[in-house]
Parts: C-alpha cells; structure tokens; sequence
C-alpha cells in the first residue's frame, strides 16, 4: 500500500526522455583524466566555459606546465593569418598572465594562501589559453621541457656544492667565485699535462687534484662545468665542434692513459681527509677515512677522553683533552704550510 506522504503528493510524474538523459548526465562519476588529452582544451575555441576549464586546472598538478610548453604552438583565431604583430600581441599577453600566475603560485606553495589557488588557474591555465585560443598547431601536446632542465640545474647545483665544500680548505672563496674563478684556472692545470703529455701528464693531474682537495668525481664535475664554459656559436647555441669541449678531450684520450690516471689518483687519494671543509661544516672528525677507522695510535686516547667516571658523569678534564685533540687533528688538516 502505497504510504500517506505518497498518496498526499498525488499521482507519479512521468519522465521525458530529454529529462532521463539529462539526469544519467549529471549523474557520472569523475574519472581520471589524461594530462595529455585534456592540455589541448584549454585552447579549444569555445569548446568549455571558464569553470570547465578551471576544472582541468585542478586535474593534474602539471597542467599550468603544459600550458606554459604549448602556448606558443597555438593558432590564436583572434587575430588573422599572416598578422604577425597582433599575434605577437596575443603571445605577450599570455605570458604576462602565466607570469602572475606563477607569482601567485609562490605565495601559494611557500605561505600556504591556499585561497590563491583559483586565481592561480585562472591566471596560469585558463586567461592564457582563452587568449591565444584556435588550436596547437601539432598533433598532441608537448610534454613540459622545463621538467627535464629543472632535473639538469638540480643536478649541477648538486655538483657545485660538493665541490665548494671539498675545496673551501685549500681556498677563500665561495661556492660563485670557486665557479667563476677557481674551475677556469682548474681548466689548464687538469686537463692540459694530459693533453701535452699524455700519460706523462697524470703525476701533474694527480698533484692538482691533491692541491685543491678534489677526488675523482670532482675531476668529472670540473670537466662537465667547464662545459658549459665553453665558446658557444654563433647562435648561442652549444659548441658545434664537441671536440673541443675538455670532457670530450679526456674522453679521446687511449684507454691505457685513463686507466693509469685512475690507478695512479687511487695511490694518492688521502682517503676523507682532503674534505676538511666538508667535515668542519658538519661537526665530523676530519681525520676518519672513507670506511670510519682511524690510526690505531689514536684510538686509545679518544676512548679514554669519552670515559666515564663510576657515577655516571664525564670527566671535565678528560673531555676537555678529548676536545682538545680533536680541534688538533682538525687544525693539522688544514694545509697551512
């Protein structure tokens, strides 16, 4: 029996087709998206409205990236074919708008004003794409270059820190000025016996590298920076000659050579002790070598400096010897003389 609140709203309307297909519409569940099938909408003419588009946004973190790689490569059907300048115009407004964006996307990520955050969209996704709207000129969008270069600068400031924090012992620089500075010098000095000489040249080397507290892997870091110092060409594109570049000149050289430079650096290598400046930093004995042992004469004063007395507490004078000693053998790392 049908209830007392069923029969008080009367007979049961009957639904239209239009209205069922439009209730199952509204009813699908969101599913995930392709960063790349849904980066070409927000250059679609007309094709979503602006919440639409503000949606994409928040589908995929990397959508503002696939904006910023693709806006170039868009039709822009604002302004006629072959009008340059009013395309350039288009252009200088969508980047001026994925600039704020980003601005706003710092103030997002680094203060936490997460109420930017649709503005962020806005400004980085949806104005730009509205703006030079008409279509990418390819297939599919790009994948984010920028992605790709950021892994590359990460990488190299990487580099640059542990080879300042190797070399600050034997130098009076900082990590810029050791880059500016120090490698050019370097360039000479590491790769110039090798080059004259041959394998003549690796006692030089190795003497270099012992110079400036640098091992085998800052040797690669050295060549690949000077690299990127190298002569570019005439379009400031990189060298066109690889030649020339100092990793692909050690590279030349015969195996035999590269081999009894590695053997010979292996005899010479100091062990850690040469990353004095690493260690100061960090509080670390810079007399403990690459496995953590250290001279056996040593070792009974350092124990006896952390022994305790019967009640539990240190002993003041021993601890202020331990102390001592180990400033000592710090200083006596640095190369003074």
């Amino acid at each position: 029996r049908p209830s007392a609140a069923a029969a008080a709203a009367g007979p049961a309307r009957a639904l239209g087709f239009g209205e069922v297909k439009a209730r199952l519409g509204s009813a699908d569940k969101d599913v995930a998206l392709n960063v790349f099938d849904f980066a070409p909408r927000f250059f679609a003419p007309g094709a979503l409205t602006v919440e639409e588009r503000l949606r994409l946004y928040f589908a995929d973190d990397l959508a503002p990236l696939f904006v910023q790689e693709n806006y170039l490569a868009s039709r822009p059907a604002r302004c006629r074919q072959g009008d340059e300048l009013a395309h350039l115009n288009l252009v200088a407004a969508a980047a001026n708008a994925i600039s704020e964006g980003d601005i706003a996307q710092t103030a997002v990520m680094r203060r936490g004003q997460w109420e930017l955050a649709p503005f962020c969209g806005i400004m980085s996704s949806v104005l730009p794409g509205y703006i030079v709207q008409g279509g990418l000129s390819g297939s599919s969008a790009r994948f984010p270059t920028w992605l790709g270069r950021n892994s590359t600068v990460s990488k190299n400031r990487r580099l640059a820190r542990d080879l300042h924090a190797h070399m600050m012992a034997h130098t009076s620089a900082g990590k810029l000025q050791t880059l500016l500075c120090y490698l050019p010098a370097l360039h000479h000095a590491l790769t110039g016996p090798l080059a004259q000489s041959g394998a003549g040249g690796i006692d030089a080397v190795v003497e270099a590298m012992m110079e400036y507290g640098l091992d085998r892997d800052d040797f690669d870091a050295v060549l690949a920076f000077l690299d990127l110092l190298a002569p570019k060409a005439s379009d400031g594109s990189a060298a066109t000659d690889r030649s020339v570049l100092p990793s692909k000149a050690f590279e030349t050289l015969d195996r035999a050579t590269k081999a009894a430079f590695t053997r010979r650096y292996n005899e010479r290598r100091p062990g850690e002790a040469h990353k004095v400046g690493k260690h100061v930093a960090s509080g670390v004995d810079s007399r403990a070598g690459a496995d953590g042992a250290a001279d056996d004469e040593d070792a009974p004063a350092r124990d006896e400096g952390k022994a305790l007395d019967d009640d539990g507490e240190g002993d003041a004078d021993g601890d202020a010897d331990a102390d001592a000693r180990v400033v000592g053998e710090l200083v006596a790392g640095f190369p003074f003389s």
